[in-house]
């Protein structure tokens, strides 16, 4: 046998054969040492290779799987973008249609359905070119059939669409299969937002009549565009949807969403559905009374909050109570609400206390509390009973302000309407206690959700009414303030007539320059505010939870709770690392 030992052949061998001779000659208990301090360095290696990997070359991105679990008071009804009123059906319309356009998280209208818009230099006319891409969940293509039958469908007096007013006055037409046009009869920046209506197939719907629209299976198992599908729905013993199971739409026209599922289960009321939360049965929630919302958050819960384009107020009916009419009255009212003990007594802190009818939001700068706000109860109380003696107002021997002037003696006394929800009747409570203080005899009205909406608000049928607008995407307040909405459907619940405020509001419709806005938005507030046709309360927040396993779930622009699903598409729960040069690919 050879000596491989020798110092001149073992030189003379290959690298591979000087390692195996030497390994040859390892005991057995060396070659165990060697074999794991080799598996230590090739897996120190791996390591530092791959963090150095991570660290330079790799990034973190979102990946698909997961599934979220939400909980709703109330079982859907109508899942449809033409009926949905329940805050149930909003949020599955929300996920299961979109429309020719769609907000993003900013409030941005970006495109959706559609692939182009084209808008004429005189702001009447809008024409949209519908993607080739665009299909609904059974793989129809959508067609400017669909966004024809879904708009007059809407504008139909028959089916009483709560979408209807904002189709009036508007033409559409097919220009081809894929282009659609709108024309107006007048400019309206705000036009866009409409056309976020989602739009439904029409050879599923067009055999239904209007009378029977209400009743059609589709209601409860839609078939829309949008991001997530009908997967599944289970029912009680007697029908009652119990729960959906929504699952991802791969060809959905923005990119097939990240999350896969997403489950609805449903509540009857707000403590069980607070209940299901607490044991873990869902994992979000939303629309929950401040109270309950602030028992959560001492309790440890995940509580977010985001500011909504909502005033709350005190809105006076002049026409009705003629001691309203005097301007002294309803400034020494404005004077003595205790606006701060209504957000932090009744809100929970969840809300702001307001001054303007114009919502922060579309202001540049929010603006600050008046010095009434910043006066003790006392000293407030004191200040309006000054406002009223000034006026000639003096006290009876039961201490209610009586004015006795020339056109009669007339009594400091009215009703405050609300309807019966739990924080507007203690917002309301709160409100009158200091009222009463002053020297004005104040009763309280409290009415059922749909009596209040019917037969008080339609009617215009109360003194004052204590009542939330919802003002929208856009700075247009012309349906509040503007006179001619004094009357049903409008909104202008004060009855508030101002030449000047309507010429404003009507030039707002048409402007397009932030600039434009912004100035003509502070001569509008100045002049409500002078004229005080209401006592403005608060801007309440949208109370909502999310797990912090959701990712990409930004919300910086909220109106109603369902657009809070607007980028839902981009949520993510699972993610992936890959090279930084594969994302700038995709990017």
């Amino acid at each position: 046998m050879k000596n491989y030992f020798s110092v001149d052949n073992f030189k003379q061998l290959s690298v591979i054969k000087k390692i195996k001779v030497v390994v040859d000659h390892l005991s057995a208990t060396e070659k165990t040492i060697l074999a794991v301090l080799f598996f230590i360095i090739l897996i120190s290696g791996y390591i530092n290779l791959n963090t150095y990997l991570n660290k330079n070359f790799k990034v973190v991105v979102p990946d698909f799987g997961g599934q979220i679990t939400e909980g709703s008071i109330g079982s859907p009804r109508f899942i449809n973008p033409l009926l949905a009123t329940s805050e149930t059906d909003r949020n599955l319309v929300a996920l299961i249609y979109s429309g020719l356009m769609r907000t993003d998280s900013n409030g941005n209208i970006i495109l959706d359905l559609a692939d182009n818009l084209e808008i004429s230099e005189d702001g009447l006319q809008y024409t949209f070119h519908i993607s080739d891409k665009a299909k609904f969940h059974n793989g129809t293509p959508v067609t400017v059939d669909d966004v024809i039958f879904t708009v007059n469908k809407a504008k139909d007096p028959e089916l009483k669409s709560p979408k209807r007013s904002n189709w009036e006055g508007v033409l559409v037409e097919r220009v081809d299969d894929k282009t659609v046009r709108f024309t107006l009869n007048q400019a309206y920046e705000p036009f866009l937002q409409n056309t976020t209506l989602g739009i439904l197939p029409r050879n599923i719907w067009e055999g239904v009549t209007s009378a029977e629209f209400a009743f059609s299976i589709y209601n409860s198992n839609p078939i829309g565009t949008g991001p997530y599908q009908i997967e599944k729905i289970t029912r009680d013993s007697i029908g009652i949807p119990k729960t959906y199971i929504l699952e991802s739409y791969d060809d959905f026209i923005l990119g097939k969403p990240y999350i896969n599922k997403i489950t609805f289960k449903f509540s009857k009321n707000e403590d069980e559905l607070i209940e299901m939360y607490k044991e873990g049965k869902i994992e979000t929630l939303h629309g929950i009374s401040p109270e309950k919302a602030k028992q959560l958050q001492d309790n440890g819960f995940q509580i977010q909050t985001t500011s909504l384009p909502r005033i709350f107020g005190i809105f006076f009916n002049q026409d009705k109570a003629n001691v309203l009419a005097s301007n002294s009255v309803r400034t020494a009212l404005n004077m003595a609400t205790p606006k701060d003990a209504v957000v932090t007594d009744v809100l929970f802190g969840f809300g702001q206390t307001i001054e303007s009818p114009i919502p922060d939001i579309f202001k540049n700068e929010s603006e600050e509390n008046l010095n009434s706000q910043k006066l003790s109860e006392e000293e407030r109380i004191t200040e309006a009973k000054k406002i009223l003696e000034d006026a000639g107002w003096e006290k009876n021997a039961e201490g209610i302000y009586i004015l006795d002037n020339k056109d009669g003696k007339k009594m400091l006394s009215f009703s405050v309407a609300t309807s019966n929800i739990k924080e507007l009747v203690d917002a309301a409570n709160k409100t009158i206690e200091a009222w009463k203080k002053v020297g004005a005899q104040v009763d309280l009205k409290v009415y059922d959700p749909n009596d209040f909406n019917q037969n008080i608000i339609r009617q215009r049928n109360y003194d004052a009414i204590l009542f939330g607008l919802v003002v929208g995407k856009t700075a247009d307040l012309y349906a509040f303030w503007h006179s001619s909405q004094r009357n049903d459907p409008g909104l202008n619940i004060s009855g508030y007539a101002n030449i000047k405020t309507d010429e404003i509001l009507e030039k707002i419709r048409t402007l397009s320059k932030e600039s434009d806005i912004q100035s003509d938005l502070i001569t509008l507030e100045n002049e409500i505010r002078k004229d005080s046709p209401a006592v403005m309360l608060y801007s309440p927040k949208f109370i909502y939870s999310v797990p912090k396993k959701i990712k990409g779930n930004e919300i910086n622009y909220l109106v109603t709770a369902e657009e809070r699903f607007t980028n839902i598409y981009k949520w993510y729960i699972n993610t992936e690392q890959i090279l930084r040069a594969f994302k700038n690919e995709e990017s």
